[in-house]
């Protein structure tokens, strides 16, 4: 399936990771319940050879599954189907459906680009021991941006959230559409790079242990 969004551009950035003078913009709807996702993702003016560049994910963690669909211009398409059972295993069940609660609070205050100022909370959420988020939330408890960051390789990827709501989701997003045009669509059973789609481990973490929501130590030579 398409690598995730590159993580070395300024943060907050748009949702897709995006090239010099190219424009994207995207959506996400979660499922939390039903273990659920669907992530929408176009950008613009890539290249002289790429005008326009679309992705699609939907991440059935009820199936342990994920389809992804990939078309460039309106030439190229590409469809995925690969297997999350090992990568995203269903949850224990004592396990809390809101991965969030995992988060500590860090700071009040923070003035978040692009949103005019706003001032926001500031969560933070780890991973892993080298990957964490911070979740940025407004003064109504709307999620207003989120920082990945990688902290092995000293880089950060961010995303501005608008729009974001509870209400109830449309089933058919969690689909493949009619409008999936692949002839051949591509099969993977032990696809590892998706244990680098920092997002999807945010919504749907390998461990629900509040305890390891400590700053991990790190050891550094000198």
């Amino acid at each position: 399936p398409p690598r995730p969004p590159p993580r070395g551009g300024p943060a907050p950035a748009s949702l897709m990771g995006t090239l010099p003078r190219s424009r994207g913009s995207g959506e996400v709807h979660v499922d939390l319940a039903q273990r659920r996702l669907f992530l929408r993702s176009v950008a613009t003016n890539i290249s002289v050879g790429i005008p326009s560049l679309e992705t699609r994910i939907l991440f059935r963690g009820d199936r342990g599954r994920l389809y992804a669909h990939t078309k460039i211009g309106d030439d190229f398409e590409q469809c995925w189907s690969v297997s999350t059972a090992e990568l995203f295993p269903a949850p224990p069940a004592d396990a809390p459906a809101n991965p969030f609660l995992r988060a500590r609070a860090d700071a009040d205050g923070f003035s978040v680009p692009g949103r005019a100022g706003l001032p926001a909370k500031k969560y933070v959420l780890y991973i892993d021991q080298a990957k964490r988020a911070q979740l940025f939330v407004g003064d109504d408890n709307e999620l207003i941006a989120i920082n990945l960051d990688d902290l092995e390789r000293d880089a950060s990827t961010g995303v501005l959230v608008s729009g974001w709501g509870t209400a109830p989701i449309d089933e058919e997003l969690f689909e493949p559409g009619d409008d999936w045009h692949c002839s051949e669509p591509q099969f993977d059973e032990e696809n590892r790079e998706l244990d680098e789609w920092e997002l999807l481990r945010v919504f749907f973490p390998r461990t629900y242990n509040l305890l390891q929501q400590e700053v991990p130590r790190r050891e550094l030579s000198v």
